[in-house]
């Protein structure tokens, strides 16, 4: 049971390398797909490509929120530029025509959670072919709003 995010895309991660070594796994390994990506994962890019059809935006709880902060804190990324997006990964989510992101600020405590709301873009039923070009073209769009985690 449960709805499940699907990856559409990422933006600024492939140079955002992951410390596993020096992250707590207890508090890690509270989400499963975090613990798969343990050491197989080289970069950020990778990481979101794993949370593939996880339960990432329908349970996002305490527990789970509290192992992407660990996972964040042990971010690197030499390139980042506080003056662009953080590295960002995009999730399509099944329970509604919601398209949401998290942008992480490497090696901090700051995680951004964006969210769109397609509704109006999908009032008619489209063709698979238009439907997929419109969820991949989602993250170009203008109306993302975001919080803090």
């Amino acid at each position: 049971m449960g709805t499940y995010s699907f990856y559409i895309t990422s933006k600024n991660t492939e140079n955002c390398e992951i410390d596993w070594d020096s992250m707590n796994t207890h508090v890690l390994f509270k989400f499963k797909p975090l613990e798969r990506c343990y050491k197989k994962c080289k970069n950020l890019n990778e990481v979101g490509l794993e949370f593939n059809e996880s339960k990432l935006f329908g349970y996002l709880d305490s527990e789970l929120i509290e192992a992407l902060y660990e996972f964040n804190t042990h971010l690197v990324d030499k390139e980042y530029d506080l003056e662009l997006q953080g590295p960002t990964l995009y999730f399509e989510w099944e329970g509604g025509n919601i398209a949401y992101a998290l942008e992480f600020i490497p090696n901090s405590k700051t995680i951004y959670h964006h969210s769109f709301n397609y509704d109006d873009l999908v009032k008619k039923a489209l063709p698979s072919d238009e439907y997929n070009k419109l969820i991949e073209s989602l993250p170009d769009l203008d109306g993302w709003t975001f919080e803090m985690l």
